[in-house]
């Protein structure tokens, strides 16, 4: 009981194992998978984990058990499996084919080895990245104003939206400003806290000619999730932060890039 390591709410991430049991608790005994037990104080959180001994400071709230998952895949190195295990086959295969062709060193490997080693799956078990990437997890809209003109687009998983969404906003564009748009749309796919929120929000609109992403978390410098940042780079999408600004009262942060002109750009 001498190794004693003492967490804040956020940092509960560090205890994959019990992040669940931990959530929601106002204290006992609680079970976990394989017989171990943990004992859950109403005032503080207590988990005996490899010799170590971890409290929960007094004082900071419990987090939901939604948002402890969420805050262990988005801040660990470690993804936990999806709840919703539905991938597009078709979009994984796309992906597989782009990466193959950027990387040989993976073409030696069959459909599933490919998938763990890409971070889309884990073991037998559907990764957050990889539902994020190939599932249904998101809302992603994209909205023309100009005008009169009003036309939307909208996808749910992150490969469609550099796949479709991306190509029709950036077709007949400038190359400085397509490359722009591409970057600041990465960017807000790979800062975005989905643990606040699963909507990304692109408004292209004319006075003056821009584009603006709107994501939910506040701006950090660190990626939050390593799995998704590998699979951009493996199929050749930025990973680097494009400059925004940070709304603090709704946890949002937006880009805005500015293009050469909005009757060229057709949802």
């Amino acid at each position: 009981m001498t190794d004693t390591q003492y967490l804040a709410a956020d940092e509960l991430h560090k205890l994959p194992e019990c992040i669940n049991a931990m959530a929601n608790s106002s204290g006992g005994i609680i079970t976990l998978e394989g017989g171990r037990k943990i004992s859950v104080a109403t005032s503080e959180t207590v988990q005996v984990l490899g010799g170590k001994v971890y409290r929960r400071i007094e004082g900071q709230n419990v987090l939901s058990n939604k948002r402890a998952r969420s805050v262990m895949a988005l801040r660990s190195g470690d993804d936990f499996p999806a709840e919703d295990s539905r991938l597009d086959s078709e979009s994984v295969e796309a992906f597989r084919r782009v990466v193959l062709g950027r990387n040989a060193g993976l073409r030696q490997f069959a459909r599933m080895e490919f998938m763990r080693r890409t971070g889309i799956m884990s073991g037998t078990h559907v990764t957050f990245a990889g539902a994020l990437m190939f599932g249904e997890a998101l809302t992603v809209k994209a909205e023309l104003r100009h005008k009169d003109i009003r036309a939307e687009i909208e996808q749910h998983n992150i490969w469609d939206t550099m796949t479709v969404i991306l190509p029709r906003l950036t077709r007949r564009l400038s190359a400085k400003s397509a490359d722009n748009v591409r970057d600041a749309l990465a960017s807000a796919l790979l800062r975005a806290d989905y643990c606040l929120d699963t909507h990304i929000n692109i408004a292209v609109l004319s006075s003056p000619p821009r584009i603006e992403t709107d994501c939910p978390g506040i701006i950090r410098p660190r990626i939050r999730n390593h799995r998704l940042a590998r699979m951009f780079a493996l199929a050749g999408f930025s990973s680097s932060f494009f400059p925004a600004e940070q709304d603090m009262l709704n946890f949002r942060a937006h880009s805005t890039i500015f293009i050469e002109g909005i009757t060229h750009i057709v949802l």
